[in-house]
């Protein structure tokens, strides 16, 4: 028998979940700060307020673009009706052009990155901080590898959406703490000398 869940059970659920994700993001933000350094948290007496403290250097930009990504997947799949790419490109009149018209954003994150990447390449560190670099590089890459494996429909049937967007979203989520941790290090010992 399945267990019917009000609406105050999945808020609760929903905001466990985000703290235990701040947490985790703060832990691998702090590993990576002082990881930076060359320290070791076990050398580093860590208390919940430095979590709580380093979670205000990652938090609003997480926020923000995690809001922003939950509003475009929203809005996108209400305007679409649910359809998948094969059924929107038949439903026009020029099926190869609507495919073509609907790969563009993909192009034009493809050739972003390959741009950051090429100016870290001339600039160096300087211009585009080395850990953000390698991250947007990655999270790209998982993130087309997480779309590719996630996106067969009998995976679509047996992962509710909140499973797939956790697989894919999830590392990038840590990645992000990661890459802001080791670049904020950086950037404070190069402001100090």
């Amino acid at each position: 028998m399945r267990e019917h869940f009000n609406g105050t059970d999945t808020l609760t659920r929903f905001i466990s979940l985000g703290i235990y994700l701040v947490v985790i993001c703060s832990v691998a933000y702090n590993y990576a700060y002082f990881w930076s350094l060359g320290l070791t948290l076990s050398q580093i007496p860590l208390t919940m307020s430095d979590v709580i403290n380093s979670a205000l250097n990652w938090t609003p930009a997480v926020t923000i673009i995690l809001s922003g990504s939950i509003f475009l997947i929203l809005l996108t799949r209400r305007i679409e009706q649910g359809k998948t790419e094969d059924e929107i490109a038949a439903s026009t009149s020029n099926p190869e052009l609507t495919k073509k018209r609907r790969a563009r954003p993909w192009k034009f994150l493809k050739y972003t990155i390959i741009i950051i990447f090429v100016c870290f390449l001339l600039f160096g560190q300087s211009y585009v901080p080395e850990a953000r670099a390698a991250f947007l590089i990655l999270s790209f890459l998982w993130f087309s590898i997480g779309e590719t494996l996630s996106n067969s429909p009998r995976i679509q049937q047996e992962r509710s959406i909140t499973m797939q967007l956790v697989i894919i979203y999830l590392p990038i989520i840590i990645g992000y703490a990661l890459a802001i941790g080791y670049d904020t290090a950086i950037s404070q010992v190069k402001i100090r000398f």
